[in-house]
């Protein structure tokens, strides 16, 4: 598992975040009283269009975020399993905050307390990842002759 990998899947965490609070808002506008009426009474032209288009919307909406759950799930299972083989127990918490449940490092920081700062359990996170990529082989080279 990559550094890459693993912010892919933070990002992911936060686009189906921002989906999510975008499906609510389109919802939220559905409800409004004089447009959010679907029971296929007829209405005006406008008003069918404005319920259409809201419709359209949470449809849309509603598809990209079961999409984005399915690949966190996906990209979950390897950052778990990444995660658990983490000895440190600080360590393996700051990533599991990060990379499971989507913490931003301002809250990882706090949550850890101990005079942590966000860049110093940055830090931690650049130094394990390096020490993961200082024990892979040097593949680079062989087999040239």
């Amino acid at each position: 598992m990559t550094g890459n990998e693993l912010n892919e899947l933070f990002t992911l965490r936060r686009d189906l975040r921002s989906v999510e609070e975008l499906l609510d808002a389109v919802r939220r506008a559905a409800d409004v009283p004089g447009v959010a009426d679907v029971s296929g009474t007829p209405h005006a032209h406008r008003s069918r269009d404005t319920v259409g288009n809201l419709l359209a919307e949470i449809e849309d909406l509603s598809s990209r975020a079961e999409h984005l759950r399915g690949e966190i799930q996906c990209r979950e299972a390897a950052a778990a399993a990444f995660i658990q083989g983490i000895e440190d127990t600080q360590t393996r918490l700051i990533f599991r905050l990060r990379f499971l449940r989507g913490c931003t490092w301002k809250q990882i920081a706090r949550t850890i307390g101990g005079h942590n700062t966000v860049n110093s359990v940055k830090m931690r996170y650049v130094r394990y990842l390096k020490s993961c990529d200082a024990m892979l082989p040097d593949v680079t080279l062989s087999g040239v002759v």
